[in-house]
């Protein structure tokens, strides 16, 4: 801060010392005042008299305007495949790796012990010995086909 006061007071005495020289009086019109920025309470000024020397921002008039709201997503309309799937109880869901959408249903038979494809309503899991808890499976499973052999199957 002092090397700021001492350029500006530098500044000013070369102008005023110039040839042609320009009237500076205008440029300082009173002593300029510093103060700590990072003012410490001592003993003798708590903190609380500290903060309430600090300059406080003018608050800002209140417009009495309301909170604008958000309006609604619109409605992305369905297709004739989602629907159907919705109906019969399934979920339209992204599914897969490639990110395309498909409607995955629950199976009635979930959890229920199996030994080959024909067990169950979907697929028999191999390493469980269960039915699967929905179908279609995406991705590579292993499960029982329909002799009892163990396969991998993968559904894109």
């Amino acid at each position: 801060m002092r090397r700021i006061l001492f350029a500006f007071a530098l500044l000013t005495a070369c102008e005023a010392a110039s040839p042609g020289g320009h009237d500076t009086s205008a440029l300082v019109t009173e002593e300029i005042q510093t103060s700590s920025l990072d003012a410490v309470p001592t003993e003798s000024q708590p903190a609380a008299e500290v903060v309430s020397d600090l300059p406080r921002p003018e608050p800002r008039p209140e417009t009495g305007a309301e909170p604008v709201e958000e309006p609604p997503e619109p409605e992305v309309a369905k297709s004739a495949e989602q629907i159907l799937c919705e109906r019969t109880g399934g979920q339209w869901a992204v599914a897969g790796a490639s990110g395309a959408h498909s409607c995955v249903k629950p199976t009635r038979d979930g959890g229920k012990s199996c030994t080959k494809e024909g067990d169950c309503m979907g697929m028999c899991l191999a390493r469980s010995g269960t039915c699967a808890p929905i179908m279609p499976l995406f991705g590579c499973n292993e499960v029982l086909d329909k002799q009892g052999r163990r396969v991998t199957l993968c559904i894109e």
